[in-house]
């Protein structure tokens, strides 16, 4: 995080790092500050503030003076007298956190000169053929292994963008790529199903998530019986995989700062 330097700064603006946070020291280091370095590094010019939307991440932060909710990061930027707010959410789809972000901005509206917010990872045609160019980088997706994707999920509209994201690998020639989810996942059973009948012996099981946290750690990799990762295995499956984060690729991270350069450019512009 770099440090407030008022007297260097001439335009009073700055830029709010929001994502749902980590516990995890290690994982808060590989994603959020690597994610947040590339962004300060691009505009050093501008003061860096970071939030989160998970109140267990602030209660669980090393230093509990810069943990705030969104709304709390954008009171003491009021009282610093800051006059131009980006907002970037550090997450995948546009689903509840977004929303409770946006909710937070507008109670703001006409308290700053202007609060513009950037887009989550996945709001645009451009930004899947982005992303998926960045997974095949990473991790070579057209060996003919079966590959799955695994994201959080949600119960919101925007978990449409999880059912697209498969939809477009496929027609972009990734047709041995699926996209699951942890919390709506009733696709699961039918996906392994199909797996068999085609008789398919090995998989790559990848995460779709911005953290290596609980979720990857615990959910899809862990050592219980009801990780995706056990119940592949007892299934028959060979499973190899990575518990890398989103945050750790540098493609995806070129995402976010597009994202942000389109929010400092006036295009979500608020207020």
């Amino acid at each position: 995080m770099n440090k407030d330097n008022l007297s260097k700064i001439s335009n009073k603006k700055a830029l709010l790092i929001v994502s749902v946070g980590t516990s995890c020291k290690k994982t808060n280091e590989k994603n959020l500050d690597s994610i947040e370095k590339a962004i300060t590094d691009n505009w050093s010019n501008v003061i860096v503030r970071r939030a989160f939307t998970s109140r267990t991440s602030i209660s669980k932060a090393e230093n509990k003076d810069a943990a705030h909710t969104t709304a709390e990061a954008l009171s003491k930027l009021m009282a610093e007298d800051y006059k131009e707010i980006i907002i970037q959410p550090i997450q995948v789809i546009e689903g509840l956190e977004f929303e409770k972000i946006i909710c937070s901005a507008m109670d703001f509206k006409g308290r700053f000169k202007k609060i513009s917010i950037g887009r989550p990872l996945l709001s645009s045609r451009l930004d899947f053929i982005e992303l998926i160019a960045a997974l095949d980088n990473e991790y070579g997706l057209k060996d003919g292994k079966h590959t799955i994707f695994i994201g959080h999920g949600s119960a919101h509209r925007g978990n449409q963008a999880y059912r697209d994201l498969k939809v477009i690998f496929n027609n972009e020639g990734f047709e041995d790529v699926h996209i699951e989810t942890l919390k709506r996942n009733s696709g699961f059973d039918s996906l392994l199903m199909n797996l068999k009948e085609k008789k398919i012996d090995d998989v790559r099981l990848l995460p779709l998530m911005i953290s290596a946290g609980k979720h990857i750690l615990e959910d899809i990799y862990g050592s219980s019986d009801e990780s995706l990762k056990s119940v592949l295995e007892s299934n028959g499956f060979s499973v190899e995989g990575s518990v890398k984060g989103l945050g750790e690729i540098d493609g995806i991270i070129k995402i976010f700062i597009r994202h942000v350069k389109e929010a400092m450019d006036g295009i979500e512009k608020i207020s």
